[in-house]
């Protein structure tokens, strides 16, 4: 994957798969499939007049040591169609990030003095880039290898309903 994001509908998604794997096919006829796989599957985890959340999940086994597992949020405005950052929905994203990097800090049970390198990949806290509303309020995902090894697996934060309609420009409806 290259570093743009990449809109595909279903049909072009599967469709480029297979391209490529018949190109594959071709180049290394001696391979063998490797047992290659990918499932995928959607899921509307919340649903307002004003925002409507996704939640997209694929499995891949594209070779190597483990397959890849990854979920990912799309926040969409139900009148435009437009895809909505959820950052911009809080009225003040000083605040926002605080309560993230304490929930987190309580996940991996840290201290307030814990230098990030000591649990997780990275040297300083890192605010997850997927997000995304459920009835039960803000989830939030950083997905392997984000800030810590495929071993670890996945780190899910859950900001209640309650806590994150205090924090937005207007109420979930």
């Amino acid at each position: 994957m290259g570093s743009e994001k990449e809109s595909l509908k279903p049909e072009q998604y599967i469709s480029r798969l297979l391209r490529d794997f018949e190109a594959f096919k071709k180049e290394y006829p001696d391979a063998a499939s490797g047992g290659y796989q990918q499932h995928s599957s959607t899921e509307i985890t919340f649903k307002g007049r004003s925002i409507i959340s996704v939640l997209l999940t694929s499995n891949v086994y594209a070779g190597g040591a483990h397959p890849m597992d990854y979920e990912e949020f799309i926040n969409i405005d139900p009148e435009s169609g437009k895809e909505i950052n959820v950052t911009d929905l809080v009225k003040n994203s000083f605040e926002f990030k605080q309560l993230v990097e304490s929930r987190l800090r309580e996940w991996f049970d840290m201290g307030p003095m814990d230098r990030w390198s000591d649990f997780t990949l990275t040297d300083q806290f890192v605010m997850p880039e997927n997000m995304g509303f459920t009835n039960e309020g803000l989830q939030l995902i950083y997905n392997e290898y984000e800030i810590l090894p495929y071993a670890d697996g996945p780190v899910k934060l859950l900001i209640t309903k309650e806590e994150i309609e205090q924090l937005l420009k207007k109420p979930l409806t």
